[in-house]
C-alpha cells in the first residue's frame, strides 16, 4: 500500500488554488466574450436584413401606385439585385460566425488546466494563442494536440518559448481547416459508412428495400 504525504507549505497550496481559478476565469472571460460577439453580429445582421426588406416592400409600393415606366423598372430591379447581395453577404457573416464558435468549442477541449489563456487573436484562417503553461511539456503537449485535431494544423511554438522548463509564457499560431468551418469535418464523421455507389442508380424504393434487408 502507498501512502502519499502532502508536503507543500499552505501558501504554496493556496498559490496553486489561486493559479486555478485564474485559468479558469481568464478561460471563462475568452469564450464569453466570443459568444456575446456572435450573437451582437447575429443581431445587427438580422437588422440590417429587416431594414432592407422593409425598403423594397416600400419600393415595390411605390411601384405600384407610380406606375413607372420600363426604365424605372429596370432601375429598381437593379436596386433589389443589389440588396439581395447584401442579404446573402451578410447572412454569410452570420454563418461564419456560428461556425467559428463551434470551432473554439473545439478548442477547448484541447486546452487543459495547465495552460492559462491571456490572449487569443484570429487572422483570416489562423489562430494566435498568448498564454502560460505550468512546465515546457504541458506546452509540448497542446503543440501536439492541436496538430492531430481535425480542426487545426501546423502548430508552430517559437523555439524561444521553450528555453524555460516551468512557467512558460507562450505564443502559439496554427491554422484553422476550411474544411472545419464548413461544416465537412461533422458530416465526414455522420456518414462513416456511405450507401454503395451501386444503389444510387436505382430506383429509390428498391434501394430503400436493399439498405432494410443488409441491416
Amino acid at each position: 500500500m502507498r501512502i502519499f504525504i502532502n508536503l507543500l507549505p499552505e501558501d504554496k497550496k493556496k498559490e496553486i488554488k489561486r493559479k486555478k481559478r485564474l485559468r479558469l476565469i481568464v478561460w471563462q472571460e475568452i469564450m464569453l466574450f466570443f459568444i456575446i460577439a456572435v450573437f451582437v453580429s447575429i443581431i445587427i445582421s438580422t437588422n440590417f436584413i429587416l431594414k432592407i426588406q422593409v425598403n423594397s416592400l416600400e419600393k415595390v409600393h411605390s411601384l405600384e401606385q407610380m406606375q413607372p415606366s420600363y426604365q424605372e423598372l429596370k432601375k429598381y430591379e437593379s436596386e433589389f439585385k443589389q440588396m439581395n447581395s447584401e442579404v446573402d453577404l451578410f447572412h454569410d457573416i452570420q454563418q461564419s460566425n456560428l461556425r467559428w464558435l463551434s470551432v473554439f468549442y473545439d478548442l477547448d477541449s484541447i486546452v487543459t488546466e495547465k495552460i492559462i489563456l491571456t490572449d487569443l487573436i484570429t487572422k483570416d484562417y489562423s489562430i494566435t494563442l498568448l498564454g502560460k503553461a505550468d512546465t515546457r511539456n504541458d506546452l509540448l503537449k497542446l503543440q501536439e494536440s492541436i496538430n492531430i485535431s481535425e480542426c487545426f494544423s501546423n502548430a508552430i511554438v517559437p523555439l524561444s518559448n521553450l528555453v524555460f522548463k516551468e512557467n512558460v509564457a507562450f505564443q502559439i499560431i496554427f491554422k484553422v481547416n476550411d474544411d472545419c468551418l464548413r461544416g465537412i469535418v461533422v458530416a465526414k464523421k455522420e456518414t462513416e459508412n456511405p450507401v454503395d455507389e451501386d444503389l444510387i442508380n436505382q430506383p429509390e424504393e428498391i434501394a430503400n428495400e436493399e439498405v432494410i434487408s443488409e441491416e
